[in-house]
Formats: structure tokens, sequence, C-alpha cells
């Protein structure tokens, strides 16, 4: 099993939170064209949990 970097687990957690109605899916799309070699289960493992729904506004 590969090790995943600290900077590739903190940006995907920073996309998560600028693009909150990104899933993992297309986070993990969006890494690997930038060459982020990293799972989609990661993604969705370190991904910032949302704390409500979004609003309405």
């Amino acid at each position: 099993m590969a090790r995943i970097e600290p900077n590739d687990i903190a940006f995907s957690r920073e996309m998560s939170i600028a693009n909150p109605l990104w899933g993992a899916p297309r986070i993990h799309g969006e890494l690997l064209k930038l060459g982020i070699e990293i799972g989609q289960t990661s993604v969705a493992k370190y991904m910032a949990r949302r704390r409500g729904p979004p609003s309405q506004g």
C-alpha cells in the first residue's frame, strides 16, 4: 500500500471545502487530472464533513 502525502490529503480537503457540492468521485477525478495519485475512498475519508444542508437562498 502506498503512503498518501500529507499535502495531497490537505489539498483534497481544501477542494471539498471550496466545492461543497462536489462528491468524492468528482474530487478524485480532478486530482487525477492534476497528476495526484490518490484513491477515491481515500478522498472520501479525508473530505470535510458538512454540518448541515446547503442554504436555499
